[in-house]
């Protein structure tokens, strides 16, 4: 069924391992509590299949994820090529919402196509970004400036993104994996450098919680992205709510372990990335 012309929504994204399906799920039983907003996922075909079969009453909408944008960290761009919603809001899926994203919601009705959670930064800027200096990252991309990003929650209008969605693919595909090493080569690479091209808008109702080594309730912003370590009572206490609200809506129990698995990922992520800046430190490199 085609979406409303003018339906607002939010969408995620689940693909390769079931993990992140389980995650999708908490997320989208989360945004629920503090939205009617539709909620799609886009998933690669087992995953889009398992969740057409087992969570109809999760998501409004299950799309698969085109080919083309399945290998790497490609995935996320394929989300502006295919989304339902005339207005999207992509909330990645190993978040929780802990409050009302209304705000954010708002930012795509009008403005620049896509908005970033980030900010421009300039050639003389000391920033770093997935390891490598921003600087360095200007001047092998030729770039007036750079848009230092963070993924999880960014905004925008499929209507005016599926050429951008195939840019950022030729982006992530022949320059960044072609030109970067010696650093993590994620989505995000290819977000600040055609942002910065194409002028990508940023987000200004700062949706996201920082500082999650020291993380407690209640929230400062409305969305827990578990890109880093969090206090275990934290963790304990999100965990535990996922798991209420999917007995609230009549869904199988599936403990945590999809939760544990992602932390047990970010801290061996953390680790390599130290080591990966100690050695890039020691040959000089950017």
């Amino acid at each position: 069924m085609p979406a409303p012309p003018d339906a607002r929504g939010i969408v995620t994204l689940a693909v390769r391992n079931r993990h992140y399906l389980e995650m999708a799920v908490d997320m989208a039983l989360s945004a629920r509590a503090f939205h009617r907003d539709p909620v799609a996922l886009i998933a690669d075909s087992a995953l889009a299949r398992a969740a057409a079969e087992e969570y109809a009453q999760v998501f409004d909408r299950v799309e698969l994820l085109p080919a083309r944008f399945e290998a790497g960290r490609a995935p996320k761009y394929g989300v502006l090529a295919v989304s339902p919603w005339s207005r999207s809001l992509f909330v990645d899926a190993d978040c929780w919402v802990v409050g009302s994203l209304g705000d954010t919601l708002h930012e795509v009705e009008e403005g620049p196509p896509v908005r970033l959670l980030g900010e421009m930064l300039g050639p003389t800027s000391n920033r770093r970004h997935h390891g490598f200096a921003v600087r360095h990252l200007i001047r092998t991309f030729r770039l007036d400036g750079y848009l230092k990003n963070h993924s999880g929650v960014f905004a925008f209008r499929p209507a005016e993104t599926k050429e951008i969605a195939d840019e950022l693919l030729s982006c992530y595909r022949d320059e960044v994996l072609q030109r970067l090493r010696l650093g993590k080569l994620g989505d995000e690479l290819a977000f600040g450098i055609v942002g910065a091209r194409r002028g990508f808008g940023q987000l200004v109702s700062h949706p996201m919680n920082w500082k999650l080594e020291r993380l407690r309730p209640p929230f400062d912003a409305p969305v827990v992205h578990l890109i880093g370590v969090l206090p275990p009572p934290t963790f304990r206490t999100l965990c535990d709510a996922a798991r209420a609200r999917r007995r609230d809506a009549g869904l199988p129990d599936r403990g945590d372990a999809h939760w544990r698995w992602k932390l047990d990922r970010v801290r061996r992520t953390h680790r390599l990335g130290g080591l990966l800046l100690g050695l890039k430190r020691r040959l000089g490199l950017g």
